[in-house]
């Protein structure tokens, strides 16, 4: 472990090190940076003070270039100890902070640290682009002008890359020099974008032409030996160049003929075709053909039918005055060839010797000893001197860029990384933020990058933050890009949300795309939301198993009707055992049965007091959604930004709760034209929502009303039951007396008393 760790994690407040405040956000303690002065107190705190102590360079909005001077190791992560390195860059290359302070993006060549190597990189850097924009007399220098990359190269004679360039209009002995050092030894691109040569380049060309110009001497002095036809040896070689493989194919191919004369079988002439419609093929076979047709007598006539690929050039060459010597009777044998060619061999030999290959063909040896003169190499030479020496000053550019966007991003950067209180600014969005999606009549405005979907849900799930996947798409024509987003919704209800809902998503950098939701974390955004969500719920599962219930029946009784239907029988009107569907298929049934249902009810609750009757319906509340709304309510206060913040790749030190209030910063409905007087964010934020005492005390007090509510309605109910139950018990009691006294008559009524005889007459 480090020594400067040692000394930050044994930092209790001793005066020997600088003091750090914190400011209090979402329940956890984060040092405030206002100022370039709470830097040495920044430096010496401990990395688990900081908010966030690592993150994706992918996961921040602002100007790439400055994130690529952070992220120095170039993994894709920012980390304290780059940032640390940052500070420490910023505090030794000015003397004067201001610039840090204001966020300028302007750097004032008089706050530059002159007593250290970096102050005097980035000034004679500085110094030397203004000088090349023509403003030799700035003392300041802007990011604008430091970037315009374009119009320094453009402006700047020398640049610093050693390589120069020539006007096209310009016709000095430099310049030609220039061009054609850049034709023949190559052409090096210029950081204008224009072709120019090197130092290297240079040497190569001189050197080059050099060697030419010796081999063209050399060729003046052997000229009897490399003309050895006189004037006629350059197009004599010429022919006898092309003519070599076709004519020596021929005296082969005869030789071979002549050696098995007395075995022809030996050689077997194997018709090689082509399709005479196709010129490139005739041409292929005309070129690997012989001269002629192979004669075993060896000798090649000049009136002989010939290749027509070579007949017109070997006829010229029959027809020099040097070659005639080499035929006999208008034949050559092979052996004259080859004296023929002897003859040529040294010619050819230098000729393969050519330093150059062509590349001097349109230079005089006049024109280019003037062009590899002592003074015009000299003047050229001095041009790239000069680039080189300005490329010695430009050597700090990289640095000047480096302290002009730190000075500019470095304190905007601080607050969403230190500590995250641009987070929650009221005036301008977060580097964290990618901007705003317009959905639903809301604005919601926490929306970060995923590119794995499955693995954000993992951690994000956890925050208890309701999360929607929106696909936002847009772009030219033809160039269409597409990119996911995690949208934090804190605030309102859910209720007309779903996926596939659509909207506008306008970024930060002032671009429109199309969204639209692919998926959701659901879980409770607000109070309201998370009282009615249970009964919401309860709704949509009797919804659902009503049509449920109904479709199945509905079904039976079409499948019935069909049966019946298609097998000629009578349709029976339906009986009176039959369910549901079928009494609402009976008008008039189902109406009695509804008046009946309507007058049982009332008979039922006609002694029962309206007081039990709420007390009922606040019992089945609390019991039914009462540990629903808690789960819901419990989760709404443990709402984690800090994890919603690790999902997208950042290493949070300490969790942030989601208040109700801070919930309003992301989440909102924007005012209505005529709320006049009022910042939208501070008329949303400025309510005293779960804020005051009274409010707070209004809503335990309205729990337990409910709940004492809920517990009398309870009683009340196992009180009606008892009462019930009795009532029942009573009454059958009764019936069954009233039966047995019923029956009991009715057995003493069937007892007959014997009728008296009748009387004898």
């Amino acid at each position: 472990m480090s020594e400067d760790i040692l000394k930050r994690e044994c930092d209790c407040g001793e005066d020997t090190f600088p003091q750090s405040r914190f400011i209090r956000i979402g329940g956890s303690y984060q040092p405030v940076i206002s100022s370039s002065s709470d830097f040495p107190a920044l430096l010496a705190l401990d990395d688990a003070h900081w908010e966030v102590i690592s993150l994706t360079v992918s996961s921040l909005r602002t100007d790439k270039r400055f994130l690529d001077f952070l992220d120095s190791d170039k993994n894709g992560l920012i980390r304290t100890d780059e940032v640390r390195n940052a500070l420490r860059f910023l505090q030794g290359v000015f003397k004067d902070m201001s610039g840090v302070d204001t966020a300028s993006d302007a750097l004032e060549l008089a706050h530059l640290d002159l007593d250290s190597q970096d102050g005097i990189d980035i000034s004679a850097a500085a110094r030397t682009m203004l000088a090349a924009i023509g403003k030799p007399e700035a003392t300041s220098i802007t990011l604008q002008e430091i970037s315009n990359d374009a119009e320094i190269k453009k402006c700047a004679i020398c640049n610093g890359d050693g390589v120069i360039v020539a006007a096209e209009d310009d016709e000095s002995a430099s310049a030609r020099v220039i061009r054609a050092v850049a034709k023949t030894s190559g052409a090096v691109q210029d950081l204008s974008g224009n072709s120019g040569i090197n130092g290297k380049e240079l040497a190569d060309f001189v050197a080059l032409a050099n060697a030419y110009i010796a081999w063209l001497d050399d060729g003046k002095a052997r000229y009897a030996e490399l003309n050895p036809f006189g004037a006629e040896t350059p197009v004599v070689a010429a022919l006898a160049a092309e003519l070599k493989t076709p004519v020596e194919k021929f005296f082969l191919s005869s030789s071979a003929v002549a050696f098995f004369e007395d075995d022809p079988d030996r050689l077997a002439k194997k018709d090689i075709v082509a399709d005479i419609r196709l010129a490139g093929d005739v041409n292929k076979l005309l070129d690997e053909t012989a001269i002629a047709a192979p004669d075993k007598s060896g000798v090649l006539r000049r009136d002989a039918v010939l290749n027509p690929r070579w007949s017109a050039k070997f006829r010229q060459l029959c027809a020099t005055e040097s070659f005639a010597e080499f035929l006999k009777d208008g034949a050559l044998s092979e052996e004259m060839w080859k004296v023929f060619l002897s003859r040529l061999a040294p010619r050819v030999a230098y000729m393969a010797s050519n330093p150059a290959a062509g590349k001097f063909d349109d230079f005089t040896p006049e024109a280019l000893k003037e062009l590899i003169s002592d003074e015009s190499i000299s003047a050229v030479q001095k041009l790239i001197q000069q680039d080189v020496d300005a490329g010695c000053a430009l050597a700090g550019s990289s640095k000047l860029l480096k302290a002009v966007l730190y000075q500019r991003y470095i304190l905007e950067f601080l607050n969403n990384y230190a500590n995250l209180t641009e987070l929650f600014s009221v005036h301008r969005f977060s580097m964290l933020q990618t901007g705003i999606l317009v959905m639903d009549g809301r604005h919601f405005t926490l929306a970060v990058p995923v590119t794995n979907v499955a693995e954000h849900k993992k951690i994000v799930t956890t925050s208890n933050i309701c999360v929607a996947y929106v696909e936002v798409s847009g772009g030219a024509p033809g160039a269409v890009t597409k990119q996911t987003l995690a949208v934090a919704i804190t605030n309102g209800s859910m209720s007309n949300l779903f996926p596939g809902k659509r909207g506008v998503f306008f970024s930060a950098d002032g671009k429109t795309f199309d969204a639209k939701v692919i998926d959701f974390i659901e879980q409770p955004v607000s109070i309201p939301d998370a009282l009615k969500k249970p009964f919401l719920n309860l709704g949509q599962f009797i919804s659902k198993q009503f049509d449920k219930l109904v479709t199945t029946q509905a079904g039976s009784v079409q499948k019935d009707l069909g049966n019946q239907l298609s097998s000629g029988k009578p349709i029976a009107p339906p009986a009176a055992g039959n369910n549901g569907t079928m009494l609402l298929m009976s008008g008039g049934i189902g109406l009695a049965a509804l008046g009946s249902s309507v007058a049982f009810i009332a008979k039922s609750l006609q002694n029962v007091s309206l007081l039990t009757i709420l007390g009922v319906l606040l019992g089945i509340i609390v019991v039914f959604g009462g540990p629903c709304v808690a789960i819901s309510l419990t989760k709404l206060y443990k709402r984690d930004l800090a994890r919603f913040l690790e999902a997208a790749g950042c290493a949070i030190n300490h969790k942030m709760r989601l208040t109700f209030k801070l919930g309003l910063f992301f989440t909102f409905t924007p005012c209505r034209p005529g709320s006049v007087g009022e910042e939208l964010f501070e008329k949303e934020v400025n309510k005293k929502f779960l804020t005051k005492p009274s409010t707070l005390f209004l809503i335990v007090l309205t729990a337990l009303v409910f709940g004492a509510a809920g517990f009398y309605g309870g009683l009340k109910l196992v009180d009606w039951h008892e009462r019930r139950a009795a009532a029942i018990q009573e009454k059958m009691i009764q019936e069954q007396q009233q039966k047995n006294i019923k029956k009991a008559e009715s057995a003493a009524a069937k007892k007959v008393v014997p009728a008296a005889p009748a009387a004898k007459k």
